[in-house]
């Protein structure tokens, strides 16, 4: 499974660091940080329709991604911490990390 050219990107355009300026609204970075998710079956209720297989790769660029998002929602509560917190966890397991 290749990593979707779009989210390799997509991560080419994101700040790479907190000194780096960014104008994202936070309600579009909430809805591209859920949208993002359900990519990976995390829980039985989040719409996994758009599932696809996961790797190593996939994981790594979504957290490139996850990395430059969490600044931008770090003040709004939601289940979206509890899903990316199950995020780290399937890294863990699909890299071999979690025994």
């Amino acid at each position: 499974m290749t990593v979707p050219p779009k989210l390799v990107l997509l991560n080419s355009l994101m700040p790479k660091s907190k000194d780096e300026d960014i104008s994202f609204p936070t309600q579009r970075a909430m809805f591209l940080l859920r949208n993002t998710l359900t990519w990976f079956d995390l829980d039985e209720d989040v719409d996994t329709s758009n599932s696809i297989a996961v790797s190593e790769a996939l994981i790594s660029e979504t957290a490139k991604l996850l990395r430059s998002l969490v600044p931008i929602v770090k003040d709004v509560y939601g289940s979206h911490w509890q899903y990316m917190c199950r995020f780290v966890l399937t890294g863990w397991k699909v890299t071999g990390f979690h025994t």
